[in-house]
C-alpha cells in the first residue's frame, strides 16, 4: 500500500535530474520498499530539457509523475507537490541529492515507528573538486552529533531530505512563498520557518541519520567569496523566517560591538594548525552578521 509521494522540485538542472533519476530506477530494481512510494517530479518553470529527462524514466521508474509549476519559487514547487500528493506522507529530496540504496527502507521504517509528524535525515557532501584545507570537516554535512532515531527538540530537521505528514499542511499552513530559492536568487529558509510553526503547534520533528543522501557540492561553494556571500544571506533569511527587517545599522553597530572576539580569534588562528585566515574571517563576520 502506498504511504508517500517522493516530491522532488527542480529548476532548470537536468544533469542533476537525470543522474538522481538513474539512482531512483536502481534503488527501485534491487530494493521492495520503493513499491510504497511514488515519484512526483515537479517542474518549476523550466525551459530546458528536464521534461524529457521525467519521460524517458517513465517505463524505468513505476508511478512516475510529471507536473508544471509555472510560477519560480522552491516554495510555489513544494507546495504544488502537496497540492498533487494523494498519501499520507510528503517526502522532499533535492535534485542534486543522490539517496544511498536503503533510501526506502529507512524512510519507511521511520514513518512506521510514528513517533513524528516531521523528520529528517542526513546528508552529507559530494565535493565536485577537493576542498581547500580551511573547509572544516563537517562542511556541507549536517546533525552528525546525533547518531540515533531522536526527537528534536531544538535545531531543524533539512529541507533537502524531509519527511511531512500530508495533514500537517492543513493544520499549519504550507511553505511561505516568499522564502526558498526563486530561480538564481537564493533565500532559504522555509522549511525552517514552517518547523517554527509545527512546533508551536506542539508537532514532533524528528531525525533519522540512517536516512541518508550524498548532496552535491560545487567547486564554487567552496570559496572564501561564496561563504561570506552565504554568511549575510543567511542573516538575512533568519531575518525574514522570524518577521524582522535586516539591519545594516546593526551589522556597523556590531563591528563596535563584537571587536573584543578579534585578539581571540588571532590566538585562535597562531595556536591551531587547522584554524586558517579564513576561518577566523568568517567567524568574526559571523558574529557581527547576528541580528
Amino acid at each position: 500500500m502506498k504511504i508517500a509521494n517522493l516530491i522532488i522540485c527542480t529548476f532548470n538542472r537536468s544533469k542533476f535530474l537525470e543522474k538522481l533519476l538513474e539512482r531512483l530506477s536502481q534503488i527501485e530494481s534491487q530494493h521492495p520498499y520503493s513499491v510504497n512510494f511514488d515519484t512526483t517530479i515537479i517542474l518549476n518553470a523550466c525551459t530546458d530539457n528536464s521534461e524529457e529527462v521525467c519521460n524517458s524514466y517513465r517505463n524505468r521508474i513505476k508511478d512516475l509523475f510529471v507536473y508544471n509549476e509555472p510560477t519560480q519559487g522552491l516554495s510555489h514547487a513544494r507546495n504544488k507537490g502537496i497540492s498533487v500528493s494523494n498519501h499520507e506522507w510528503c517526502i522532499y529530496l533535492d535534485d542534486d541529492g543522490f539517496p544511498d540504496l536503503d533510501f526506502f527502507k529507512e524512510c519507511y521504517k521511520t514513518i512506521k515507528t510514528d513517533l513524528f509528524d516531521c523528520f529528517g535525515g542526513y546528508y552529507y557532501p559530494d565535493f565536485e573538486t577537493p576542498p581547500p584545507k580551511w573547509i572544516p570537516s563537517d562542511f556541507g554535512s549536517n546533525r552528525k552529533d546525533l547518531q540515533n532515531l531522536s526527537l528534536l527538540n531544538t535545531g531543524y530537521a533539512s529541507g533537502g531530505i524531509l519527511a511531512i505528514k500530508k495533514s500537517v499542511f492543513t493544520e499549519v499552513g504550507e511553505f511561505k512563498s516568499e522564502l526558498g530559492v526563486q530561480g538564481n536568487l537564493r533565500l532559504v529558509g522555509e522549511e525552517t520557518e514552517l518547523q517554527n510553526r509545527m512546533r508551536a503547534a506542539k508537532m514532533r520533528i524528528g531525525y533519522n541519520p540512517n536516512w541518508r543522501m550524498s548532496h552535491f557540492t560545487p567547486r564554487i561553494k567552496c570559496s572564501f567569496l561564496w561563504n561570506v556571500k552565504n554568511l549575510y544571506l543567511d542573516s538575512k533569511s533568519t531575518c525574514a523566517i522570524n518577521a524582522k527587517n535586516f539591519s545594516k545599522l546593526n551589522v556597523i553597530k556590531n563591528i563596535r560591538r563584537k571587536k573584543y572576539l578579534i585578539p581571540l580569534l588571532i590566538k585562535r588562528w597562531r595556536e591551531e594548525p587547522a584554524y586558517y585566515w579564513q576561518n577566523l574571517a568568517l567567524d568574526y563576520l559571523r558574529a557581527i552578521l547576528k541580528q
